[in-house]
């Protein structure tokens, strides 16, 4: 379950240095997935809402709009 969050997580961060904007639809790609495992026993709720609020601190960092 983790390695496609894993992947959109790893694009994102090789992408900073060469385009903000690849590694904002990164980060968005991310939630996406991770909201749609919010339904599943996977990852716990508490898990969720974590990666969640780091996520969109990220995305507060990088400009992401």
């Amino acid at each position: 379950a983790a390695n496609p969050m894993l992947n959109q997580l790893l694009a994102a961060l090789r992408a900073v240095e060469d385009e903000s904007a690849v590694s904002c639809k990164k980060i968005d790609d991310f939630i996406k997935m991770l909201t749609e495992r919010k339904k599943s026993s996977e990852i716990s709720s508490d898990e969720v809402y974590e990666l969640l609020a780091d996520a969109r601190r990220i995305q507060a960092v990088l400009g992401c709009q």
